[in-house]
């Protein structure tokens, strides 16, 4: 069964993404819908961690009855538990990630290798082999402490085993330089090339992100315990911006522990208030979030969609303030991918019918 209130948050995440990736015009976007430089916290950063927080929560859904049970991995050999759908589901997000990749390169040689499919796939992966070999959550707890520790070294301990009292640029951290060694900097994120914000090691504090949201789904029936884990992320969204920076690209732990809260928090809003918030129009996109993410990947790289984009902006600011057209440009595209969304839902529904829940 599907939960609904999951479906809207991945919905919304979808539909962020969109304002933050197709926007009428580069140059022309507001503030809020950039990537924040160096540190921070905007509303663009906000979008990788919903679909990872998401991974979390219905991980632990699919596991819930046997969770912490001795006969947890007999049970999940015996095929009570999708695990092997999960694993060939982490697999498949690598490889769609990689053609995705390739289409947009076109070439072997410069293509990038990771991604955010293929950093969600690896969460994937690596959920599977925690909760399969050890299904207890005090094994979470150690691998997240071991996950902070590398995390605090990264950002201080350089490859050349120097230790900086200032935090280390993004390029300078040993996380960069094992990409750029076991990758190729031929092979990272084009716009920099001395580092890849989807690294490979960098994966290890994203996981945290996915571990809020396991949890969070495990407390979230009772009230006293979702309320004491609510407040534990949030005194540990405050403590660790006292150690940490707020850097998206390294994936640090006040980083974590900030967008957890903040999309926990929303999570709650839209079980209470789902009236409010469109849940059945972000639980279409939500349902067909991969859908979603593989068409706006293979549009955003067509050549005639780059050439069109302008002459459409240009019509639309042609009457409006330049930052709004760009904006209002994003909302058309929106609206396109809904009814594409729409019907492709439909056409999965005929399908295979489908039971929802909503909470």
């Amino acid at each position: 069964m599907r939960i609904s209130t999951l479906d809207a948050l991945r919905g919304i995440a979808v539909a962020l993404m969109v304002f933050v990736n197709c926007p009428g015009s580069w140059t022309h976007m507001y503030d809020l819908l950039r990537h924040a430089k160096n540190s921070g916290i905007y509303i663009a950063d906000m979008v990788f961690p919903m679909f990872l927080w998401s991974v979390g929560f219905s991980m632990y859904c699919q596991f819930e009855k046997t969770y912490g049970s001795p006969e947890v991995s007999r049970a999940i050999e015996n095929s009570k538990k999708p695990y092997r759908k999960i694993w060939i589901r982490g697999f498949i997000l690598i490889l769609l990630g990689m053609c995705l990749s390739f289409f947009g390169s076109c070439s072997l040689q410069n293509v990038r290798i990771p991604g955010i499919l293929q950093r969600i796939g690896l969460i994937y992966l690596a959920f599977l082999l925690l909760l399969f070999f050890y299904p207890k959550w005090k094994y979470l707890v150690f691998v997240s402490l071991a996950i902070v520790f590398l995390s605090y070294l990264n950002l201080h301990l350089t490859h050349d085993f120097d230790w900086s009292l200032e935090v280390l640029k993004q390029e300078d951290t040993w996380f960069a330089w094992v990409d750029r060694t076991l990758l190729g900097s031929d092979h990272l994120w084009k716009q920099s090339k001395n580092y890849d914000p989807e690294g490979l090691l960098s994966t290890l504090p994203a996981f945290l992100t996915s571990l809020h949201g396991f949890f969070y789904a495990k407390y979230r029936k009772h009230s006293k315990s979702r309320l004491r884990w609510l407040g534990f992320t949030l005194a540990l969204a405050i403590l660790s911006s006292f150690l940490f920076p707020i850097r998206k690209d390294d994936w640090t732990l006040s980083y974590a522990s900030l967008t957890a809260i903040c999309i926990s928090l929303l999570f709650l809003s839209l079980e209470k208030k789902s009236h409010w918030l469109g849940i059945t129009w972000f639980s279409i996109l939500g349902r067909n979030a991969l859908f979603s993410f593989v068409f706006l990947g293979l549009v955003g790289r067509i050549p005639s969609f780059a050439k069109g984009r302008p002459s459409v902006f240009s019509q639309i600011s042609s009457f409006l303030d330049p930052k709004l057209s760009s904006f209002v440009f994003s909302v058309l595209f929106l609206l396109i991918l809904w009814g594409i969304v729409f019907f492709w839902d439909r056409f999965r529904s005929e399908l295979n019918p489908r039971q929802d829940l909503k909470t």
